[in-house]
């Protein structure tokens, strides 16, 4: 189970109160906006920049995978919630179970791994 403490951290509204509406409102974590200017800035540069953000991109795999304790191959990007519930089914080894298609557990919290 990963440290909160340094997660919350990350979201200073946070030391203020609890804050529960995370679905179209959610919290910017500290250094989002920077993030974002970054990847406008390198997006300027075309397809010359595209290196700089796949090497981004593998950081940001092994980062997670060493967060959520799995190999960092299985650890994938997408750009949006829609475009997970059609990924995720054709390439998940996982099975979950929501009473219902099996892509609805991409977006379920409350599913459970069988």
């Amino acid at each position: 189970m990963p440290d909160a403490d340094p997660i919350r951290a990350s979201f200073p509204y946070l030391a203020q109160c609890v804050y529960l509406n995370t679905a179209s409102v959610g919290l910017s974590w500290a250094g989002e906006g920077a993030a974002a200017a970054e990847f406008y800035d390198a997006k300027a540069q075309g397809a010359g920049a595209m290196g700089a953000w796949a090497a981004r991109t593998e950081a940001t795999r092994e980062e997670l995978g060493a967060l959520l304790h799995v190999p960092p191959a299985t650890v994938d990007f997408v750009s949006s919630t829609t475009g997970s519930r059609s990924w995720w089914p054709r390439t998940s080894s996982h099975r979950w179970s929501c009473r219902g298609p099996t892509w609805r557990a991409a977006a379920s919290s409350w599913c459970a791994c069988r």
